[in-house]
């Protein structure tokens, strides 16, 4: 079967049931279809689903022609078998398949001593097939010195010290273990807002962290909550090897798979549950880089109906079960409606960032590096033009109106490009974004996700969509449900002078939002209360 090639990316567990989710590239048309063969002569076939064609794109690097490329799923209760044999079926005959294992998957191809629990079985595997053995002290113990001495022969010195400690401090652990976390340097997102509701209570059962790099602004303002843990240090790790829970607005590496390419030796002491609190409101089609293939999640936060339906009504290729999805409303709305900061006459222009304007230096950090030809692009000259037009400026002064410019994070190291002016003020400082939403009287912004933000309280919002044609083809994500003529929250400027004068309108106005804006913002959300991290921690306990 050379012509085939078998991807399992990700295998969940619900008590005795295992979840198998992959792919496979059809090369010549070569597979009919895939099943397990069982010890008990049974066959299991698999169910299969379409995968996005930006994931195939992006992802799927081994892949010639796209339409080749299928997903699949088969559920198993490892309760009934002993064995499972990977087969495909080519012309009705059936051969045995050797499985590739996603970079996701607990499993990998590299180190085959790794086994994996359910509620009470184990799961082995060497590629060809997958061995159920019953959970017992015995099979334990026997597991566990096959995968030490794997790691002896493999001279893996350095996981199998992690591994030994991470069991030690399992022997005495005696409370669950919820990791929370945002960005490495930066708190101010979800997992901040759901961190600090956390605290608010002491649960009996439960040992709550914050991971975030030390030495940062956000580490020492955090400091003064118990649990506050130092990312990627030994201690995290530790703590990350013995979680049940993993909590956070991101699903980058360096959240979900903290011992990098170590994973190889130490994945099936991955298990926790990964909740993922979202950064903002999904409104884009965002399934070629979040999906069941590519990101094992067992929790996913919505905050509308519309968000909800785009994410469970198959319509986007998310493929994820539906009880998966959850709408409970967005931790730091709770935050929101405090009402602890007075309104001020300030504007605020927050645009979002783009895929090709910025570099990534590694998949474990959130640093980028400064890029030489920003300035040549529309994206700076549209906003270095707007926050230096002279009738704004005037304007702004005679309104005595404060404006500031927050360039998203990924595009500070582009900073200094931008030409000042005394008038307008570029924010390259940790900003506290709530602070901001709440004292700011109007939010000028592109496709951001903190227009749902700001409309939650209700202000009004202006665009800035310069470049509508464009904007889609250099990101990881597509158009998605979210309409912004028939569903926006407020007026779509493409021009620097359309900008400006809405934006001077408004400032004449007294920073009014128009009625019509304000019936679709009551109709978007779900919910609009301080109850959000309460509902996201009844969600998460019926994990």
């Amino acid at each position: 079967m050379t012509d085939v090639c078998v991807y399992i990316d990700n295998i969940f567990f619900k008590e005795n049931v295992a979840s198998f989710y992959g792919h496979y590239l059809k090369k010549e048309h070569a597979l009919d279809h895939l099943y397990f063969k069982t010890d008990t002569d049974e066959d299991i076939p698999f169910n299969y689903y379409a995968i996005p064609d930006k994931v195939k794109n992006n992802c799927y690097q081994d892949v010639q022609d796209e339409k080749n490329v299928l997903g699949f799923k088969v559920d198993v209760d490892l309760s009934r078998y002993t064995s499972l044999k990977l087969m495909g079926v080519v012309n009705n005959q059936s051969y045995p398949i050797t499985a590739n294992f996603g970079k996701y998957c607990y499993f990998n191809n590299k180190f085959f001593k790794l086994y994996l629990r359910s509620q009470d079985y184990y799961l082995l595997t060497d590629a060809k097939s997958f061995t159920i053995v019953k959970k017992s002290f015995v099979n334990g113990i026997k597991e566990e010195m096959r995968c030490i001495l794997g790691l002896i022969r493999y001279h893996k010195l350095k996981s199998l010290i992690y591994r030994e400690v991470a069991n030690l401090y399992h022997l005495f652990k005696r409370k669950e273990i919820w990791i929370i976390s945002d960005r490495i340097e930066v708190g101010e997102d979800n997992g901040q807002a759901f961190f600090e509701y956390m605290n608010t209570f002491r649960h009996p059962k439960i040992k709550v962290y914050f991971a975030i790099q030390k030495g940062t602004n956000d580490y020492y303002k955090l400091k003064k909550y118990r649990g506050v843990i130092n990312h990627n240090s030994f201690r995290h790790r530790i703590l990350y090897l013995n979680a049940d829970c993993i909590i956070s607005s991101q699903v980058s590496p360096y959240i979900t798979n903290l011992f990098n390419h170590g994973k190889n030796y130490l994945a099936d002491l991955y298990r926790f549950k990964l909740i993922f609190l979202q950064h903002g409101i999904t409104k884009d089609d965002i399934s070629s880089w979040i999906n069941v293939n590519f990101h094992p999640i067992d929790m996913f936060v919505t905050s509308a109906n519309l968000e909800y339906a785009s994410l469970t009504d198959g319509k986007y290729l998310y493929n994820y079960p539906k009880d998966t999805i959850k709408l409970t409303g967005m931790a730091r709305y709770d935050k929101l409606l405090d009402q602890d900061r007075p309104l001020k006459k300030q504007i605020i222009l927050m645009p979002t960032w783009r895929k090709n304007l910025s570099v990534r230096v590694s998949a474990m950090t959130t640093t980028r590096k400064y890029n030489d030809h920003f300035k040549e692009t529309d994206y700076f000259k549209f906003y270095n033009a707007l926050i230096n037009d002279k009738k704004l400026l005037q304007t702004l002064k005679k309104y005595r109106y404060r404006f500031e410019f927050i360039p998203h994070i990924n595009m500070r190291e582009q900073i200094k490009d931008f030409d000042t002016n005394g008038v307008v003020e570029i924010v390259s400082d940790d900003v506290i974004y709530s602070d901001k939403f709440k004292e700011s009287s109007l939010l000028v912004t592109d496709y951001s996700s903190v227009a749902f933000d700001f409309a939650y309280l209700k202000k009004p919002i202006i665009y800035t969509q310069f470049d509508q044609d464009t904007f889609y083809q250099g990101q990881i994500y597509s158009k998605g449900y979210f309409d912004y003529e028939s569903d926006g929250f407020g007026q779509i400027t493409k021009t620097v002078a359309e900008a400006r004068d809405a934006i001077i309108k408004a400032i004449i106005d007294d920073c009014k939002i128009e009625p019509k804006y304000l019936e679709r913002i009551d109709n978007f959300y779900k919910y609009h209360d301080q109850n959000n991290c309460k509902r996201i921690y009844e969600e998460i306990q019926k994990l």
